[in-house]
C-alpha cells in the first residue's frame, strides 16, 4: 500500500507545480487587471512576473505560458485597454451624432472625462511610460495602438463640429484634453493638497467637461 501511496503524492506535487491544469486558470481580465495594477505602481522595469503572479494569485509559470515575457504581458495589457477604449469612443461619438449639434462636443467631452476617470491605473501607466521612461519601443507601441487612433477618431469628430474661427490648434487640443484628463484621474490627492481644491467625483468630472469642451472648441 505504502509503495502505492508515494507515486500518487509525487504525482500530485508536480500538478501543484506549472502550468495550472486545464479548467483551474483565472479568466484573462483577472491576470491583465493585476498586470496593470504593478505596472502603473511599480513600473516596467521594477515589476517582477513573480510579483503579479503574486497580486492575481496564479502560478507565475502560467504568465510566461500564456504571454511569453514580461514585455508580452504588458503589451497584452495595453492592447486590451486601447480596444476597449476604442470601441467605448466609436461608441459614445455615434451616441453624440444623435443629439442637437449644439450638445454633440459637450457630450463627447462627457464621456471622454468618465472613460478616462474610470481607469486611474492605466493612466498612470501611461504617464510613467510617455513622460518617464526612455524605452522607445514601449512608447512606439502606446502611440501606435492607442495614442494616434484615438487621436485621430477625436480629431475627425472636431473637425465636423469645431467653429470656423480656431484660437487653439486642433491637434494639441486634442493632446492636451487627453494629457490633463489623465493626469487629473491619478493625481486627486496631491491636487487637494497643493491649492486646497476639494470636489467630489461627480462635481470635478463636471468641471473637467466644461474644461476639455473649452479645448475642443475654441
Amino acid at each position: 500500500m505504502e509503495a502505492r501511496t508515494k507515486p500518487q503524492q509525487a504525482q500530485k506535487a508536480r500538478a501543484g507545480r506549472g502550468r495550472p491544469r486545464k479548467g483551474a486558470e483565472p479568466g484573462t481580465d483577472t491576470l491583465l487587471e493585476s498586470a496593470l495594477q504593478s505596472f502603473a505602481e511599480n513600473g516596467f522595469e521594477n515589476t517582477s512576473l513573480r510579483n503579479i503572479a503574486t497580486i492575481a494569485d496564479v502560478d507565475v509559470a502560467l504568465i510566461s505560458y500564456r504571454h511569453g515575457s514580461k514585455f508580452g504581458l504588458w503589451t497584452a495589457v495595453v492592447s486590451s485597454v486601447a480596444e476597449e477604449s476604442l470601441q467605448n469612443i466609436d461608441k459614445f461619438i455615434a451616441d453624440a451624432l444623435k443629439l442637437p449639434a449644439e450638445q454633440r462636443v459637450d457630450y463627447v467631452a462627457e464621456q471622454l472625462v468618465e472613460m478616462i476617470f474610470s481607469k486611474p491605473h492605466f493612466a498612470r501607466l501611461m504617464i510613467g511610460e510617455v513622460a518617464g521612461s526612455p524605452d522607445r519601443e514601449r512608447q512606439t507601441f502606446i502611440a501606435e495602438k492607442l495614442g494616434k487612433p484615438i487621436h485621430t477618431k477625436l480629431r475627425h469628430f472636431l473637425d465636423d463640429h469645431k467653429e470656423e474661427a480656431r484660437l487653439i490648434d486642433d491637434d494639441l487640443a486634442v493632446f492636451a484634453s487627453i494629457s490633463l484628463l489623465g493626469l487629473l484621474s491619478t493625481t486627486q490627492d496631491f491636487l487637494s493638497e497643493m491649492v486646497g481644491i476639494k470636489h467630489s467625483d461627480k462635481e470635478l468630472k463636471s468641471q473637467m467637461t466644461r474644461i476639455v469642451t473649452g479645448l475642443l472648441t475654441r
